[in-house]
């Protein structure tokens, strides 16, 4: 996701809110985890930011690379707030597998920059079998993981290979199921929150999309940085224009949100990102605006992104820093919360008529 932020790619999005008076009929593994009416958090990695998050409301964990576990400090602190967490690692060994193709056998169009991958990083990620075995070894853990409850598997990807992650997400899916059934494979996508009316979504970002790959959709959708400061003010966070893009595109490929349902992502982070750009926004108003959009849209989870950044300095709006941020967040769940107050609760094993 953070690969999304520096450009290396602008992604996907929602569902119609119709959806809201739909009986929905949601897919998911026999004896399934409910990620129903979940509050997410993306990058709660310390202490101190789990015991922030679950001040706010947020319930659930998102993070990248190794999960905590309950004999850490900070899975232990996750395990005394009631906190769960989803393995993001699925999304970073993908990542590791991807920047290998493009710095091998698919890179760039000619005369073009990789803008995906810097380098190489880990060059045994060399094919699908070596991405597997990594990933057999992180559920082999998971199993035995009382907080883990589901894995986000994909999100940033590039479009000069778009498609390309399609049959490996959905052998990822396969092997979710042989270890850890009944738990969610969440397929990412993102989308640029843009002026009213404008959206500069690319239908081929959806390709990656398929019903065998993923239990669930998260939308996630931010400003792309600028090179000056900007409050934000110039963009539409109900995201009207990307939203019926994005739906578009990924009903095109079978998406039917009642069936895999949605996540929203919102934007919790604002100010200068890796000492060269700025995010625009963000004010608790414009969070409400969006939470309310995704919610409205038929999203059966809300979240937002992030606590931590590698590109977040000092002086970055995060709501680890700012009270404004932290509304934002309060009253975002609050206004989805008072919407699915209106809905029959989902459980994957639960059948509605």
């Amino acid at each position: 996701m953070k690969a999304f932020i520096n450009f290396i790619l602008i992604l996907s999005m929602l569902q119609l809110g119709a959806a809201l008076n739909l009986q929905p009929q949601f897919r998911l593994p026999a004896a399934g985890v409910s990620l129903n009416r979940i509050e997410v958090g993306f990058n709660i990695n310390t202490v101190a930011r789990v015991d922030n998050a679950a001040s706010l409301g947020i319930n659930t964990a998102f993070n990248y690379n190794t999960p905590f576990t309950p004999s850490d400090p900070v899975g232990a602190e996750m395990l005394a707030k009631g906190m769960h967490e989803v393995d993001a690692g699925f999304a970073s060994e993908l990542f590791y597998y991807e920047c290998h193709r493009t710095r091998t056998v698919a890179p760039p169009p000619a005369g073009t920059t990789n803008s995906f991958c810097a380098t190489d990083y880990i060059p045994s990620m060399n094919s699908e079998t070596a991405l597997l075995a990594a990933l057999d070894a992180k559920l082999q853990a998971d199993a035995a993981n009382p907080l883990i409850v589901g894995y986000w598997v994909s999100d940033d990807w590039n479009l000069w290979d778009a498609g390309s992650a399609r049959t490996v997400l959905q052998d990822i899916h396969t092997h979710i199921l042989q270890h850890t059934p009944g738990k969610p494979a969440i397929c990412g996508f993102g989308v640029n929150v843009m002026p009213p009316g404008v959206s500069v979504w690319n239908s081929r970002i959806a390709l990656n999309y398929s019903n065998a790959a993923c239990d669930m959709v998260g939308i996630y959708a931010y400003p792309a940085a600028a090179p000056t400061y900007s409050n934000g003010s110039q963009f539409d966070y109900t995201m009207s224009a990307p939203l019926a893009a994005v739906f578009k595109s990924l009903k095109s490929l079978g998406w039917n949100s009642s069936v895999t349902p949605l996540i929203g992502i919102g934007q919790a982070f604002a100010g200068s990102y890796a000492g060269t750009r700025y995010e625009p926004g963000i004010n608790r108003f414009q969070m409400v605006a969006q939470a309310t959009a995704f919610c409205k849209a038929g999203a059966v989870s809300i979240g937002w992104y992030a606590w931590q950044d590698s590109g977040f300095d000092s002086s970055a709006l995060t709501p680890m820093t700012s009270a404004d941020v932290q509304y934002g967040v309060v009253d975002g769940i609050a206004a989805c919360q008072a919407m699915w107050g209106a809905r029959i609760p989902w459980h994957p094993t639960l059948k509605h008529g």
